[in-house]
Protein backbone atom coordinates (compact mmCIF):
# COMPACT_ATOMS: atom_id res chain seq x y z
CA UNK A 1 0.00 0.00 0.00
CA UNK A 2 2.94 2.19 1.29
CA UNK A 3 4.44 1.83 -2.68
CA UNK A 4 1.41 2.56 -4.29
CA UNK A 5 0.89 5.73 -2.11
CA UNK A 6 4.40 6.77 -3.22
CA UNK A 7 3.88 6.23 -6.79
CA UNK A 8 0.89 8.31 -6.97
CA UNK A 9 2.83 11.24 -5.24
CA UNK A 10 5.22 10.38 -8.27
CA UNK A 11 2.72 10.60 -10.93
CA UNK A 12 1.41 14.10 -9.43
CA UNK A 13 4.78 15.72 -9.40
CA UNK A 14 6.91 13.73 -11.76
CA UNK A 15 6.34 16.95 -14.41
CA UNK A 16 7.14 19.44 -12.26
CA UNK A 17 10.60 17.73 -10.96
CA UNK A 18 11.38 17.59 -14.60
CA UNK A 19 10.46 21.67 -14.77
CA UNK A 20 12.45 21.97 -11.45
CA UNK A 21 15.93 20.17 -13.53
CA UNK A 22 15.57 22.04 -16.41
CA UNK A 23 15.04 25.28 -14.70
CA UNK A 24 17.81 24.22 -12.42
CA UNK A 25 20.21 22.87 -15.15
CA UNK A 26 19.71 26.26 -16.74
CA UNK A 27 20.82 28.82 -14.04
CA UNK A 28 23.63 26.36 -13.52
CA UNK A 29 24.57 26.84 -17.21
CA UNK A 30 24.02 30.45 -17.36
CA UNK A 31 26.15 31.37 -14.26
CA UNK A 32 29.30 29.03 -15.98
CA UNK A 33 28.97 30.83 -18.74
CA UNK A 34 28.93 34.22 -16.90
CA UNK A 35 31.95 33.28 -14.86
CA UNK A 36 33.69 32.17 -17.85
CA UNK A 37 33.09 35.20 -19.98
CA UNK A 38 34.50 37.14 -16.55
CA UNK A 39 37.64 34.97 -16.98
CA UNK A 40 37.84 35.41 -20.57
CA UNK A 41 37.44 39.54 -20.20
CA UNK A 42 38.73 40.73 -16.83
CA UNK A 43 41.23 37.71 -15.87
CA UNK A 44 40.72 35.48 -13.45
CA UNK A 45 43.07 37.27 -11.24
CA UNK A 46 40.53 40.14 -10.88
CA UNK A 47 37.69 37.63 -10.22
CA UNK A 48 39.56 36.50 -7.67
CA UNK A 49 40.45 39.58 -6.09
CA UNK A 50 36.79 39.99 -6.40
CA UNK A 51 36.40 36.88 -4.65
CA UNK A 52 39.16 36.96 -1.97
CA UNK A 53 39.44 40.81 -1.05
CA UNK A 54 36.00 41.98 -1.23
CA UNK A 55 33.93 39.00 -0.55
CA UNK A 56 31.96 39.08 -3.66
CA UNK A 57 29.32 36.30 -4.05
CA UNK A 58 29.50 35.07 -8.11
CA UNK A 59 26.32 32.68 -7.81
CA UNK A 60 23.42 35.11 -7.05
CA UNK A 61 21.45 33.81 -9.51
CA UNK A 62 21.09 30.73 -7.79
CA UNK A 63 19.50 32.44 -4.40
CA UNK A 64 16.41 31.78 -5.30
CA UNK A 65 15.95 28.50 -6.78
CA UNK A 66 15.73 26.11 -4.01
CA UNK A 67 13.11 28.51 -2.62
CA UNK A 68 10.96 28.18 -6.10
CA UNK A 69 11.77 23.96 -6.07
CA UNK A 70 10.28 23.51 -2.59
CA UNK A 71 7.23 25.56 -3.13
CA UNK A 72 6.24 24.30 -6.33
CA UNK A 73 6.16 20.28 -4.90
CA UNK A 74 4.55 21.59 -1.84
CA UNK A 75 1.78 22.92 -4.20
CA UNK A 76 1.65 20.32 -6.73
CA UNK A 77 1.66 17.23 -3.88
CA UNK A 78 -0.79 18.91 -1.37
CA UNK A 79 -3.55 21.22 -3.75
CA UNK A 80 -4.96 18.17 -5.63
CA UNK A 81 -5.31 16.33 -2.20
CA UNK A 82 -7.07 19.33 -1.18
CA UNK A 83 -9.75 19.41 -4.04
CA UNK A 84 -12.96 17.65 -3.26
CA UNK A 85 -10.97 16.84 0.38
CA UNK A 86 -9.07 14.15 -1.29
CA UNK A 87 -6.74 13.66 1.70
CA UNK A 88 -9.52 12.77 3.82
CA UNK A 89 -9.79 9.70 1.52
CA UNK A 90 -5.74 9.22 1.93
CA UNK A 91 -5.80 9.23 5.73
CA UNK A 92 -9.05 6.77 6.62
CA UNK A 93 -6.45 4.09 5.23
CA UNK A 94 -5.70 1.25 6.83
CA UNK A 95 -2.06 3.10 8.01
CA UNK A 96 -1.48 5.38 11.48
CA UNK A 97 -3.01 9.11 10.57
CA UNK A 98 1.30 9.83 11.78
CA UNK A 99 2.57 7.12 9.63
CA UNK A 100 0.96 8.55 6.66
CA UNK A 101 1.72 12.11 7.27
CA UNK A 102 5.28 10.76 7.90
CA UNK A 103 5.25 9.14 4.47
CA UNK A 104 3.62 12.19 2.32
CA UNK A 105 6.39 14.61 3.87
CA UNK A 106 9.40 12.47 3.25
CA UNK A 107 8.81 11.63 -0.51
CA UNK A 108 8.86 15.33 -1.14
CA UNK A 109 11.98 15.87 1.24
CA UNK A 110 13.53 12.91 -0.56
CA UNK A 111 12.90 14.09 -3.58
CA UNK A 112 13.93 18.05 -3.08
CA UNK A 113 16.85 16.73 -1.61
CA UNK A 114 18.56 14.22 -4.14
CA UNK A 115 17.96 17.27 -6.41
CA UNK A 116 19.70 19.05 -4.73
CA UNK A 117 22.75 17.22 -3.90
CA UNK A 118 22.71 16.56 -7.84
CA UNK A 119 23.08 20.40 -8.09
CA UNK A 120 25.50 20.58 -5.58
CA UNK A 121 28.00 17.83 -6.73
CA UNK A 122 27.75 19.49 -10.89
CA UNK A 123 28.56 22.89 -8.84
CA UNK A 124 31.14 21.91 -6.92
CA UNK A 125 33.13 19.95 -9.51
CA UNK A 126 33.07 23.34 -11.29
CA UNK A 127 34.17 25.21 -8.63
CA UNK A 128 37.10 22.47 -7.67
CA UNK A 129 38.21 23.16 -11.16
CA UNK A 130 38.33 26.27 -11.70
CA UNK A 131 39.21 27.54 -8.08
CA UNK A 132 40.74 26.69 -4.58
CA UNK A 133 39.17 25.13 -2.19
CA UNK A 134 39.37 27.50 0.37
CA UNK A 135 36.32 29.31 -2.21
CA UNK A 136 35.12 26.32 -2.74
CA UNK A 137 33.95 25.63 0.68
CA UNK A 138 32.95 28.91 1.08
CA UNK A 139 30.56 29.13 -1.88
CA UNK A 140 28.97 25.35 -0.94
CA UNK A 141 28.65 26.85 2.47
CA UNK A 142 26.58 29.83 0.88
CA UNK A 143 24.34 27.77 -1.21
CA UNK A 144 23.63 25.42 1.43
CA UNK A 145 21.50 27.54 3.41
CA UNK A 146 19.66 28.80 0.22
CA UNK A 147 19.29 24.87 -0.41
CA UNK A 148 18.04 24.45 3.18
CA UNK A 149 15.57 27.21 2.31
CA UNK A 150 13.83 25.32 -0.36
CA UNK A 151 13.47 22.56 2.49
CA UNK A 152 11.79 24.79 4.65
CA UNK A 153 9.47 26.04 1.92
CA UNK A 154 8.63 22.85 1.27
CA UNK A 155 7.54 21.90 4.90
CA UNK A 156 5.91 25.40 5.31
CA UNK A 157 3.59 25.29 2.10
CA UNK A 158 2.24 21.57 3.07
CA UNK A 159 1.58 22.91 6.64
CA UNK A 160 -0.05 25.81 5.17
CA UNK A 161 -2.22 24.01 2.39
CA UNK A 162 -3.47 21.60 4.74
CA UNK A 163 -4.86 23.64 7.22
CA UNK A 164 -8.74 23.51 6.87
CA UNK A 165 -9.64 27.26 7.99
CA UNK A 166 -8.48 30.48 6.73
CA UNK A 167 -9.19 31.72 10.03
CA UNK A 168 -5.88 30.14 10.47
CA UNK A 169 -4.06 29.30 7.14
CA UNK A 170 -3.70 33.13 6.70
CA UNK A 171 -1.53 33.50 10.27
CA UNK A 172 0.24 30.35 9.06
CA UNK A 173 1.07 31.63 5.89
CA UNK A 174 2.95 35.45 7.75
CA UNK A 175 4.69 33.03 10.60
CA UNK A 176 6.02 31.18 7.11
CA UNK A 177 6.92 34.36 5.62
CA UNK A 178 8.62 35.29 8.66
CA UNK A 179 10.35 32.19 9.21
CA UNK A 180 11.65 31.99 5.73
CA UNK A 181 13.39 35.65 6.28
CA UNK A 182 15.89 34.34 8.25
CA UNK A 183 17.45 31.76 5.71
CA UNK A 184 17.72 35.07 3.69
CA UNK A 185 19.29 38.13 6.13
CA UNK A 186 22.63 38.19 4.29
CA UNK A 187 24.31 37.10 1.10
CA UNK A 188 27.67 37.02 2.84
CA UNK A 189 29.63 34.69 1.77
CA UNK A 190 29.88 31.80 4.59
CA UNK A 191 27.89 34.58 7.29
CA UNK A 192 25.59 31.77 8.79
CA UNK A 193 28.46 29.48 9.80
CA UNK A 194 27.28 27.01 12.83
CA UNK A 195 23.89 29.08 12.84
CA UNK A 196 23.27 26.79 9.85
CA UNK A 197 22.88 23.93 12.27
CA UNK A 198 19.92 26.42 14.02
CA UNK A 199 18.42 26.63 10.85
CA UNK A 200 18.23 22.54 10.93
CA UNK A 201 16.70 22.72 13.44
CA UNK A 202 14.48 25.06 12.52
CA UNK A 203 13.63 22.30 9.53
CA UNK A 204 12.47 19.91 12.02
CA UNK A 205 10.32 21.86 14.05
CA UNK A 206 8.35 22.79 11.17
CA UNK A 207 7.96 19.34 9.85
CA UNK A 208 5.91 18.70 13.51
CA UNK A 209 2.88 21.68 12.35
CA UNK A 210 2.48 19.51 9.55
CA UNK A 211 0.74 16.71 11.79
CA UNK A 212 -1.33 19.09 13.19
CA UNK A 213 -2.66 20.83 10.26
CA UNK A 214 -3.62 17.41 9.11
CA UNK A 215 -5.22 16.23 11.67
CA UNK A 216 -7.30 19.38 11.54
CA UNK A 217 -8.43 18.65 8.14
CA UNK A 218 -8.59 15.14 8.77
CA UNK A 219 -10.97 15.60 11.67
CA UNK A 220 -13.17 18.68 9.85
CA UNK A 221 -12.10 21.34 12.23
CA UNK A 222 -14.33 24.78 10.88
CA UNK A 223 -13.02 26.70 13.78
Amino acid sequence: MIKAIIYKEWLKTRYFVAFIVLVGLAIHIYSFLTIGHSFRNTGRAELWDLIVNRSHFIFPSLKYFPLFAGLLIGVTQMVPEMVDKRLKLTMHLPVREKTMTTYLIAYGLILLTTVFILFNVVLATFLHLNFAWEITATTLSTTLVWYLSGLAAYLLSVFCITEPTWKRRIPNILLSLLLLHFFFITDYPAAYGYFTFGLVLLILIYSTFIYNSIHRFKTGYQD
